[in-house]
């Protein structure tokens, strides 16, 4: 069956049987190898694949225990979907970039903080899931949001204190954003230019307060989903929070405008009061060594 004058004998059997499968079915263009607890596979491996399946345009290798990817991925260059989710993944190699017909990226639940450089150069991507990893708003730079085709963008189970606002428009095609499970304290209000948005997930965070903004979102449409629940808000805005059609309304008020507004008078004098507290102590502490 094997054309190629590489050494199959140094081809792991979980691999050569998942490559004979994919040739056995040419005209699915897939190579499948998840759950099967491979933690490696070297670059002759790749080539392997590579040599066999040019043609490949959906990838799954999820739940494994891969700690690397090889940058000889790049070399798939038709491929459409890829599935990493459920790795040990701490880093991709810069090449992935390459892959410029890539629609579907699936990257969850690996230990990721941060994305290759020049992230937009996949221009094709319309799906891009990081949920469970270790990011945060440091690891999302200009480029990403130059992610102008992405539809779905999934950034749940992170470590995001903040979500960076300055580019969100850039992605002015997503219709679903999921930050639930983060550390959020803030949303921005620059998410109400994603005029295609039909889902907005926040649930479980940090955040007392919505930005007035949001009363022009259409939280009353039943055909969005708007999931706010599990964060500490302030009671006035809890009172509203079940109906969402009522919460629109109270969001654009100027009574909830002046509540917005004074909360973060507040907000901005308790942070620098912490800030002194804090430098207050080192300075104390820098006395006592000089002692």
């Amino acid at each position: 069956m094997f054309t190629s004058n590489l050494n199959w004998d140094r081809i792991p059997t979980k691999i050569k049987r998942a490559i004979e499968t994919s040739l056995e079915h040419l005209n699915e263009h897939k190579f499948v190898l998840n759950d099967t607890n491979i933690e490696f596979i070297d670059d002759y491996c790749w080539d392997l694949i590579v040599c066999h399946l040019k043609q490949v345009l959906h990838m799954n290798l999820a739940h494994n225990k891969l700690k690397t990817l090889s940058s000889h991925i790049s070399n798939l260059v038709y491929l459409q979907t890829l599935n990493l989710t459920n790795n040990h993944l701490q880093e991709l190699p810069s090449s992935i970039v390459l892959l410029s017909n890539l629609r579907i990226l699936k990257l969850g639940h690996n230990q990721l903080s941060s994305l290759p450089r020049s992230f937009s150069s996949l221009t094709s991507l319309e799906i891009l899931d990081l949920t469970g990893n270790d990011l945060t708003e440091n690891s999302l730079t200009k480029d990403f949001f130059q992610l102008g085709n992405l539809r779905a963008l999934y950034l749940g189970d992170n470590l995001f204190e903040t979500f960076p606002s300055d580019h969100i428009d850039k992605l002015g095609n997503l219709q679903i954003l999921v930050l639930r499970h983060n550390r959020l304290r803030h949303i921005p209000k620059e998410l109400t230019h994603l005029s295609q948005l039909q889902e907005l997930h926040i649930q479980q965070n940090q955040i007392n307060v919505l930005p007035p903004a949001f009363g022009q979102l259409d939280l009353g449409n039943t055909k969005h989903i708007y999931r706010f629940e599990s964060n500490p808000f302030i009671p006035e805005l809890a009172l509203q929070m079940g109906n969402l059609t009522r919460l629109a309304s109270f969001l654009k008020s100027d009574v909830y405008k002046e509540i917005h507004q004074n909360y973060y008078l507040n907000f901005d004098e308790q942070d620098t009061n912490e800030i002194l507290r804090k430098s207050s102590k080192k300075n104390k502490n820098v006395f006592s060594k000089i002692k």
